[in-house]
């Protein structure tokens, strides 16, 4: 057992050392890319997932968020980049993911088995997934209603159903317990 704790203990270390000689290599611009990119990242089954699903889309343009600023941001490792869309899986059939503690629905289709949310092209590693809370992000006006938009495309609800209930009040869903 102590040297098991051992082991990670300097596991740790060594993983808390790699992040600040990660952060000691970015540059102003560098952060300030990366704080941009945070401001389209998504709570999802508690990850912070940043929402790119496609680089050209003037959403990203005009916050500062291209090809080439995604690819540099692959490169300094903070994120992992891919041209096709990659998904979060494992996810209740309905509930809440969160936008800067925006809660927002989703609900799967009836009878689907699988449930897998479609996050974009961009995956935070391990090290940028430890940086993000750092970053200074800001939400972006109208993102919202954005990724609403995409995810209705694959036939993913983001409007909750209201029913009267036996009192005559209005009731809905609530989020999942965690």
């Amino acid at each position: 057992m102590g040297q098991n704790s051992c082991r990670g203990s300097q596991l740790s270390r060594q993983i808390l050392e790699a992040n600040v000689n990660l952060v000691g290599s970015l540059d102003k611009s560098d952060a300030m890319l990366f704080s941009r990119l945070c401001g389209f990242g998504f709570t999802i089954a508690q990850n912070f997932d940043p929402l790119i699903f496609n680089t050209d889309h003037k959403i990203y343009s005009d916050a500062g968020i291209h090809f080439g600023g995604i690819s540099h941001l692959e490169s300094t490792g903070l994120i992992q980049f891919s041209v096709a869309d990659y998904y979060r899986t494992g996810i209740s059939q309905k509930g809440f993911v969160y936008y800067f503690g925006h809660p927002v629905w989703i609900e799967f289709p009836q009878g689907q088995k699988k449930h897998q949310l479609p996050i974009g092209q961009v995956l935070l590693t391990k090290a940028g997934a430890e940086l993000a809370p750092l970053s200074g992000a800001q939400p972006r006006e109208g993102f919202v209603d954005f990724v609403k938009n995409q995810w209705k495309r694959f036939g993913i609800k983001t409007e909750q159903q209201t029913v009267q209930s036996t009192t005559g009040e209005a009731e809905s869903g609530s989020p999942p317990a965690g």
